[in-house]
């Protein structure tokens, strides 16, 4: 069994290498090295373990140098490395709305890149396995006009951020682009006022609007 560390265990289980064409593996790559990257920033890092890596994907690691990696990384599926009590896996299809992280579960991320390709995949895997599947609260938090399926980066993100703030309004507004036109939902902003932030990007003829959040101070 996986040894548990300090840190929220959150596994990237990414034995979905035969249902992938070589691109989505290279963007599948990309999302695992924006996660790792996060969660080395992260004020309280997660227990991060990627599992299911297969010889394509390994190869493509290896080029990212992934061996430096600081985190767990396994050929094996996570069924062989935690308790199956333990398990629950976050999938867009989950029976359960997940309101909190529990510190001794292991949350699970489908690390596959199909656009939307492969329908039910993850959720169907976790109930021949007899997991729990929950999915992340956004209908409740937030409105946004795009869709809803997050890259596997922006998942880790949206869970890393929860851990921080203990507010899933906060963890979603700070971790989705502005391309899905994300707003708090009505009855998530009492406590909060929103702040523009122009940064600027790459190029620096343009710049780009961040929204942040923070809490409203009470009037005294």
């Amino acid at each position: 069994m996986a040894k548990h560390k300090v840190g929220q265990r959150i596994v990237i289980d990414c034995n979905f290498e035969d249902k992938m064409t070589e691109r989505e593996l290279k963007s599948l790559v990309q999302q695992l090295g924006y996660s790792y990257s996060m969660n080395k920033r992260a004020k309280n890092p997660a227990n991060l373990c990627i599992t299911g890596i297969g010889p394509t994907l390994k190869m493509l690691l290896t080029r990212n140098n992934y061996e430096r990696w600081r985190i767990c990384c396994s050929e094996k599926d996570y069924s062989e490395l935690y308790l199956k009590e333990e398990l629950v896996y976050l999938t867009a299809d989950g029976d359960v709305v997940l309101e909190t992280l529990d510190p001794s579960k292991v949350y699970i991320i489908g690390g596959i890149v199909d656009r939307n390709r492969h329908k039910l995949i993850t959720y169907n895997k976790a109930k021949e396995q007899g997991i729990q599947t929950v999915k992340l609260p956004l209908d409740k938090y937030i409105d946004t006009k795009a869709t809803k399926v997050l890259t596997v980066n922006h998942v880790f993100e949206c869970l890393i951020n929860f851990i921080d703030h203990q507010d899933w309004t906060k963890a979603f507004l700070e971790t989705l682009p502005l391309r899905k036109h994300v707003i708090a939902t009505p009855s998530n902003t009492q406590n909060l006022s929103l702040i523009h932030i122009s940064e600027p990007t790459r190029q620096a003829e343009i710049s780009y609007a961040v929204f942040c959040l923070k809490k409203k101070k009470k009037k005294k």
